[in-house]
């Protein structure tokens, strides 16, 4: 096995599954820029990120199966990362669709590859539980901050200040943690409603298609925050 024939397989198991084969980006290493790369070097088989001077070893095998699964569950992942971001349901945790997306695409690959897969995920939702109500919490604040991020206010200082607090405050809530306190994402809500109806209320001029995005935001159904 050489680097033509290992790069010509991938591109063909992932032309399968429907993966452009773009997205096997892997370079054949060593390399001395910051990225992933492979290396084969007989019957050894090397997967490693190389950053800041630093070479992380993913995998360094005799099995060429071992090596060929580590590589492509990594590209699987990336690609079904961004079909959940094209399909995100904001009510629950993005894992559930790009892990699903993945066992999916993995079981196409080779049964044995899923199964792989499959006990992979089990253990990290042992330690890390689905948790939908937190991701809930977060879409709400990151679709909040997307919508009011539209908002131009020149010449109302007052609304221009409050704007850009409540702006800081959401960016410090989805940053510090992920276990966000509910009082606080109420807070932010309040102060957005409230900032709001004082907009609508003053001769500012909103565009319509933020107006209906802030009312959708708005009037999301958060009266689980308010019970927990």
């Amino acid at each position: 096995m050489n680097y033509y024939q290992f790069e010509e397989e991938i591109a063909e198991i992932l032309q399968k599954i429907g993966i452009p084969k773009e997205r096997f980006n892997i370079a054949p290493g060593p390399i001395h820029f910051e990225g992933y790369y492979y290396n084969i070097l007989g019957e050894r088989y090397i997967y490693a990120y190389f950053e800041r001077g630093n070479t992380t070893v993913l995998i360094d095998t005799n099995s060429y199966d071992d090596f060929k699964y580590s590589i492509l569950r990594d590209i699987v992942k990336k690609f079904s990362i961004d079909y959940e971001l094209k399909n995100r349901l904001w009510y629950q945790d993005t894992r559930r669709i790009w892990m699903d997306k993945s066992k999916e695409l993995m079981a196409k690959i080779d049964s044995r590859y899923c199964e792989e897969l499959s006990r992979e995920y089990n253990e990290v939702l042992i330690e890390h539980p689905f948790d939908d109500e937190t991701q809930v919490k977060m879409n709400v604040l990151l679709e909040l901050y997307k919508v009011i991020s539209k908002i131009n206010i020149s010449h109302n200082l007052k609304l221009k200040r409050n704007l850009k607090a409540i702006k800081s405050e959401i960016k410090k809530t989805v940053n510090c943690s992920l276990k966000y306190d509910n009082k606080v994402i109420i807070n932010i809500i309040n102060k957005s409603t409230n900032l709001y109806k004082k907009i609508k209320s003053s001769d500012m001029q909103l565009d319509d298609s933020i107006a209906t995005e802030l009312d959708f935001v708005l009037s999301m159904d958060l009266n689980f925050l308010r019970d927990n």
